[in-house]
């Protein structure tokens, strides 16, 4: 099995923004999660990469999401990209 080309994250961040501030509370590894959803991988694909269940990624992603303020993958690209938290829908 050959080995897939490496993902490279389609959001760009501005810097020094809240989402600069929000990734300062996470954990290293929750950084680490968060990069790889931005770059787009599944949740599959992250635990390849890290080493991990499929489950345990499934019960990560929605903490580091709710750590950065955010509820969904969408919600994260537009805070990365932006700088700016998303406005809570009603």
């Amino acid at each position: 099995m050959g080995r897939e080309p490496e993902r490279r994250c389609p959001v760009t961040t501005t810097p020094s923004s809240d989402f600069d501030e929000a990734l300062e509370l996470l954990t290293p590894r929750q950084k680490d999660l968060i990069v790889l959803v931005l770059g787009g991988l599944t949740a599959r694909e992250i635990a390849v990469r890290l080493g991990l269940t499929k489950i345990t990624i499934d019960m990560a992603v929605p903490t580091a999401l709710r750590s950065l303020g955010v509820s969904s993958r969408a919600e994260l690209a537009s805070f990365a990209s932006t700088g700016t938290r998303p406005k809570p829908t009603q």
